[in-house]
């Protein structure tokens, strides 16, 4: 839902690949998130589209993706496991 939302594609889950704690700052308010996330898909990448929640919205290769990422605390190590999966992931 939430991929649907802010980007508009249609994914196809796969297995699930971690859990990870984060902590999300709002203002003064600091709070403790628990992120699941899985292996996915993209159905048809054509109706790709930013959101008022995405700032931007590329493809990169597996290899070649940027190093600033938002939530760097889990995202980091969930590609890591992601990439720890082989190339056919």
């Amino acid at each position: 839902r939430e991929i649907r939302e802010e980007t508009g594609l249609d994914i196809t889950l796969g297995p699930l690949l971690g859990m990870w704690l984060d902590r999300y700052v709002q203002a003064d308010v600091v709070e403790t998130t628990l992120n699941i996330c899985y292996v996915g898909h993209v159905d048809d990448p054509s109706p790709a589209r930013e959101s008022a929640e995405v700032v931007a919205l590329d493809w990169f290769q597996r290899d070649a993706l940027p190093m600033r990422l938002a939530f760097p605390a889990h995202v980091r190590p969930a590609i890591a496991a992601w990439r720890a999966l082989g190339p056919s992931r």
